[in-house]
């Protein structure tokens, strides 16, 4: 559906595999803590995002995220591939003793995040977009609907952005939202503090649908 939205339509059988799989991230990383350039801290909350087995190659691929007071760290991820005894990984996780991590308040809503992206990217819609998922779980997921097609819904979150330059990890509103003419599809990070945009980008290169805009 959307990028991470998926997480969320897991099977019973699916999270008893992601269970098994994130037992094995964690094992891995308390056991490679200095190899890794981590502390104990850094992988308590790790979560996993997908895994699949390569039925050609035998090699299982588990994918891994960082999570933060409940948020998930942008940026952060440790994937593992293996087959048998053979492990290789790759280590984007945060050491965060080298961070200096803000406290997790917010002083703006997520609807406020989606109105700061709308102005920024000066949009030609005059409206508020109606709640469609309402906010849940730490992270306040919420979903906002600008039409009758689910294209043009607008998921919002809570992460901890990764600020490399500064070495902060700050609260910020995560906000995806597709152009009405479908030709952007936008990923932002609002500051949760002050509504500030801290980092947008679009993650269409070139796409064409064909059509008009149904927004």
């Amino acid at each position: 559906y959307l990028l991470w939205m998926f997480l969320f339509l897991t099977t019973t059988g699916a999270f008893s595999q992601k269970s098994s799989s994130l037992e094995k991230v964690q094992r891995f990383a308390n056991a490679n803590l200095g190899k890794l350039g981590l502390g104990a801290n850094d992988v308590q909350n790790l979560t996993v995002t997908h895994e699949y087995m390569d039925a050609s190659t035998g090699i299982e691929h588990i994918y891994a995220t960082q999570k933060i007071n409940g948020l998930t760290v942008t940026g952060s991820n440790l994937s593992l591939h293996s087959k048998g005894v053979k492990v290789f990984e790759s280590n984007n996780l945060i050491p965060t003793t080298s961070y200096s991590v803000k406290p997790l308040s917010t002083a703006i809503t997520s609807l406020q995040a989606v109105q700061v992206l709308m102005n920024e990217l000066i949009t030609s819609a005059a409206f508020t977009p109606s709640i469609k998922q309402a906010a849940s779980g730490t992270d306040q997921v919420t979903i906002y609907k600008r039409s009758a097609s689910p294209v043009f819904d607008i998921p919002a979150r809570l992460v901890y952005y990764n600020n490399e330059r500064l070495k902060t990890l700050q609260p910020a509103w995560e906000v995806q939202m597709m152009e009405p003419g479908k030709k952007h599809f936008w990923l932002a990070y609002i500051d949760a503090g002050n509504g500030r945009m801290l980092e947008k980008r679009d993650l269409v290169l070139n796409c064409d649908f064909g059509g008009g805009a149904t927004d």
